[in-house]
């Protein structure tokens, strides 16, 4: 169920279970693509990882691949080559953060934002590498297995991935 938003006011869905959020994130990997970022933020134990988990496993059971979808914790980046597009995910957790040093620069993400489909962990380790165009969600748990997504826009083109994700056809 959506709670409608105001001005400036991002969209809210409530999930109320863990399979409740990977289906959205299932809808929303196939809204996405090249071109697209995804910023996941919220506390430790929020569901992001789960939510990346089944958006690039939806993507690669759409090719008919089956792949163990690990977390980026350690490596900071897992680069997934698709026929449709070439999805990174980072999880920038254990980066100091503000992004002004040379860390972000080194992953390579700043090449990938607007060419590729990438989705960030922890975006506020960005710093002044924000991309121009993204869809901030903002899991809070809100229940022992819900959550409420909080979905902000920033820049166009986000219509039909809103569309998909409110239950219409995008």
């Amino acid at each position: 169920m959506w709670a409608m938003p105001g001005p400036d006011t991002p969209y809210v869905l409530h999930l109320e279970s863990e399979q409740d959020t990977a289906a959205c994130a299932e809808r929303l990997a196939r809204a996405t693509g090249p071109g697209d970022t995804i910023l996941l933020s919220g506390v430790v134990g929020a569901g992001k990882s789960s939510f990346i988990r089944s958006f690039i496993a939806t993507r690669l059971a759409d090719e008919e691949r089956e792949e163990h979808i690990p977390s980026p914790s350690y490596t900071l980046v897992n680069i997934y080559e698709t026929r449709t597009a070439r999805i990174w995910h980072a999880d920038l957790y254990r980066l100091a953060g503000g992004g002004e040093g040379e860390e972000i620069a080194e992953l390579g993400l700043a090449d990938a934002f607007g060419v590729d489909l990438v989705l960030v962990e922890w975006p506020d380790r960005l710093g002044t590498f924000l991309p121009p165009r993204y869809l901030l969600c903002h899991l809070e748990p809100s229940s022992e297995h819900g959550r409420a997504l909080s979905i902000t826009p920033m820049g166009g083109g986000w219509d039909a991935a809103i569309a998909v994700l409110e239950g219409a056809d995008a």
